[in-house]
């Protein structure tokens, strides 16, 4: 998988089933990670950091043939803030309504350009896009 960087020191992805509910990483906390799915550190129950670093895009193995995944990219701000800067949508079903194909951030001044592209979209209302000022509050 690959992602756009933000504008952190580093990052990491933690992956975990489509039916398996979302951890986000403790601020403060140092992780380390493994592309092999289920041999990092863990966020919490079935989370899994499978990359660790300054780079954009990871090749995970160990994943279960027919099975959904869900992978969260976090920028690494600072004093190992974690910051959450690209996540899917969460659905009741483990299922995303939107097939996302790109996503890519890019800061103009002081602003953030947001540029996605979908490959299908089921079900879905709108984008709803939100900030947080200090990384935690949204």
């Amino acid at each position: 998988m690959s992602w756009a960087n933000g504008n952190g020191d580093a990052r990491i992805v933690v992956a975990h089933e489509a039916s398996v509910a979302s951890v986000n990483p403790t601020d403060w906390k140092l992780y380390n990670a493994n592309a092999q799915f289920g041999s990092g550190d863990s966020t919490g129950t079935g989370n899994f950091i499978v990359y660790k670093g300054t780079g954009s895009s990871v090749t995970v193995t160990g994943l279960t043939n027919f099975t959904n995944y869900t992978f969260d990219v976090y920028e690494l701000n600072g004093n190992l803030m974690q910051v959450k800067f690209m996540v899917p949508p969460a659905t009741n079903s483990g299922m995303t309504p939107v097939k996302l194909t790109s996503f890519n951030a890019h800061t103009m001044a002081k602003d953030v350009l947001l540029d996605w592209t979908t490959a299908s979209e089921i079900n879905n209302k709108g984008f709803n896009i939100e900030r947080s000022v200090d990384g935690k509050k949204i």
